[in-house]
Order: C-alpha cells, then structure tokens, then sequence
C-alpha cells in the first residue's frame, strides 16, 4: 500500500482527527480502583514464567518468533503479586500514542474501505479467510490513520480472538467458541514482545518477504503496534483491557524482566515482557468498549522500548447486580515500519 497517498486521502476527507494528550490530563482523572495482578522478580538462577499446554501454545505460538527452549522448567516460577490500583478512565482524556503509547479509535466505519459514508458491515471472526480479507485491511488503514505521516509500512501477521469465559491456566476449560479457536483473557501484567525476541519477528518477516530485504532492525525505527476491540453485540462489561501509561514506566524501566511460556511437549518457548509494581504506574481503561471501537497500542518499540504499553485484563466493578455478558474481543499484531 502507498501509505503518504493513503494517509492523504484520510485528512483531505477529515478522517483523521488530531488528539492531544498530556499525562498531566491522565493523573487529573477520578479513578475508581481495580485489581491489577503484577508478576514477582524470580530470585538470581530462575526464570519468571510456566509451562503451557499443548492447545494454548498453538493459539499463541505465531506471536513469538521461533526459539527452543534450552533451560530448566523445574526453574520455572510464576510469582503473582496482586495490587489495588486506581483505574482513570481514559474517555475522560484524550490520548495518542506518542505519550501514553496507546489511544482510542472511535468510529471504525469510516476505515471500512477507506472513504468516508461506507456501512460498517459485521466480520464473522470465526472464518478465518473473512478475517484477512475484510479485517486486516482495515486494521492497516487504522494504524496508518492514527500513527499519521511516520508510518511507511503496515504488515499484520498475527491475530487472535478472545472470550471471557475460557481459562488462561487451563484450556480445557470454557466453551470452544469461534470454531475452537478464542483464547482467554491474560489476567497479568505483561508486554508482548522483549528486546531479544522482537528483533527475531522482524527477521522472520523479513525472510517470508514481508518486509523490504535491505532493511534491518538496527538502522530502521519500526514498533510492533497492537489494534484491540470488541466483537460482541454488547459493549464490554467483562475483563476489559487495562493499559499501563508508558510515559509513568520510564522511570521505573530497569524493573523489566522476562517471561517464559514453555511448551516443553514441543520444546519451545514465547517469551513477553514483565515489570513488577511500582507506584508511579498509571492505569487507564476505556469503559464499555463497542464494537465500533478500537484501542491502538505499542507492544514493542525499537526507540528503547519508550512506548511499550504494560497492559492486563481486569475486573471491574459492574454497572449492576446482574453477571456481565463475557468479553469477545480480537486482537491484530502488526509490525510498523516508520520513515527515515
């Protein structure tokens, strides 16, 4: 795709909307409080993480790069450190990627083909094909929008959709919604990608011939760019996302460390990024989240990692006494390459 003509088009038609944010804004907000679950520092000789099933691993497998694991799982550790945290509500500020690291895309009609007045027609995100044909287009065209004149190179390779009713610690358990294949909610807070294993992506892409064959991820400034929403008929009451603020993470950097989700019946391993409490954090979610909404969000950025969002499913308290209808919500991984 010609992303300058592409992003042209979008202004001359008042697509794309400027935002402003200021963590300033963020810290003025009323929270109300929630219970965010931070991962424990394992002690000098082992490794922060567990093992996964054999079913987990295939739904979250093409996330990570390709790597073996060659260390111990005896040495494995899953050290959960729960915190009640106040929780802004993000719709009460604005916000854009460029300090928070993530921000809200409301409207998603308007990216259905990239013209304005176009029907925002359902996808069936059990199908497969349907999802790559009519989905990530879109989700190429929302980036290009909400990252504006930086971006040069959009190429999704990963998706996955989620439903509150599946366990993240055991797949036997909840219903095999959408054709088997939903996952559940990651109740921890976690980074997608580490400093070791994004790079590994960028290759891998490379080598499919994905991404141009001169490039490499030393000289070239790219980010691995996440566009989250709901796809169920009501808004999300259930496990919503929670997002960390990248620009209360700097200072708190150095307390990053690892974490292993082994599938030893395969001898492989992903590995994401943790970071343990810290009271600078600050919280944001977007309450009641459609599905005409999305949530675009650094996962992994080349630039030191600055803009690489935390972020955790939680549970909030419910507008009423009655159970909230379960979260299903799709997630699209894409690498974004900027210009020089």
């Amino acid at each position: 795709k010609n992303f300058a003509e592409l992003q042209a088009r979008m202004h001359r038609v008042g697509l794309v909307r400027k935002s402003v944010l200021r963590a300033s804004k963020l810290s003025s907000l009323a929270p109300q409080e929630a219970l965010v679950t931070y991962p424990v520092r394992p002690a000098d000789g082992l490794t922060n993480g567990r093992r996964i099933d054999t079913e987990h691993w295939h739904k979250v497998s093409h996330i990570f790069p390709v790597e073996k694991f060659d260390g111990d799982v005896a040495k494995l550790r899953d050290g959960l450190d729960a915190r009640t945290v106040p929780l802004a509500n993000g719709r009460e500020a604005a916000t854009t990627v460029d300090d928070a690291g993530f921000a809200l895309v409301p409207d998603l009609a308007q990216y259905a083909d990239g013209s304005p007045g176009t029907e925002h027609k359902d996808i069936d995100f059990a199908d497969a094909a349907a999802v790559e044909a009519q989905w990530l287009p879109q989700v190429q065209r929302i980036i290009a929008a909400t990252l504006r004149d930086a971006v040069d190179t959009v190429v999704p390779f990963h998706w996955l959709v989620r439903d509150s009713r599946r366990d993240n610690l055991d797949s036997s358990k909840g219903p095999a919604s959408f054709e088997g294949s939903a996952h559940a909610p990651v109740l921890r807070v976690h980074g997608d990608y580490t400093a070791s294993n994004a790079p590994l992506r960028f290759a891998e892409l490379q080598q499919r011939g994905m991404l141009d064959a001169s490039w490499t991820p030393d000289t070239k400034s790219w980010a691995i760019v996440n566009v989250w929403r709901s796809i169920g008929d009501a808004p999300i009451a259930s496990k919503p996302l929670a997002l960390l603020d990248a620009s209360t993470v700097a200072d708190a950097r150095n307390d990053v460390f690892p974490y292993a989700l082994v599938a030893d019946e395969v001898g492989l391993v992903g590995y994401n990024n943790s970071i343990a409490y810290d009271a600078r954090h600050r919280w944001v979610y977007f309450p009641q989240m459609n599905k005409n909404e999305a949530l675009v969000f650094f996962t992994y950025d080349s630039d030191a990692g600055k803009r690489q969002v935390f972020h955790t499913a939680v549970d909030v308290e419910a507008p009423s006494t009655a159970a909230p209808a379960p979260r299903h919500s799709v997630e699209v991984r894409s690498l974004v390459v900027f210009r020089d």
